[in-house]
């Protein structure tokens, strides 16, 4: 399964709507719900079910959601991991440090750190 599709079906499930999961990821709901028929074709059983107000995961769905984070989380690390051997650092800290403070006590205690901080004056 391509790291996109999951995107597409993790934010279904985060949003409970085709559509709002469509404008979040900036493309159209038509194609969303293609991929996620698609999916469905795939997998062998629907993941969601279609209601007035949205969809909801299946059973199968929440099986599938929890597998989807899982890889996605793997395919970051990956990333990352991937990036360090060219030398180049990329990804978010977990920990916010966007104060002056923070972000001088980061240079000074990291000084030859690849991390760069950002919105730090």
């Amino acid at each position: 399964m391509h790291a996109a599709i999951l995107r597409y079906f993790v934010e279904v499930a985060k949003t409970s709507s085709i559509r709002r999961a469509a404008e979040t990821l900036h493309v159209a709901s038509s194609a969303v719900n293609r991929q996620i028929l698609k999916l469905e074709q795939e997998i062998g059983a629907p993941l969601f079910e279609r209601q007035s107000s949205g969809v909801r995961l299946t059973a199968a769905g929440e099986v599938l959601l929890q597998h989807a984070k899982d890889t996605l989380g793997g395919f970051e690390r990956m990333r990352a991991e991937i990036a360090g051997l060219a030398g180049t650092v990329t990804g978010m800290s977990a920990s916010p440090a966007s104060n002056r403070c923070s972000c001088a006590s980061f240079r000074m205690w990291s000084p030859s750190s690849p991390w760069r901080t950002r919105n730090c004056r």
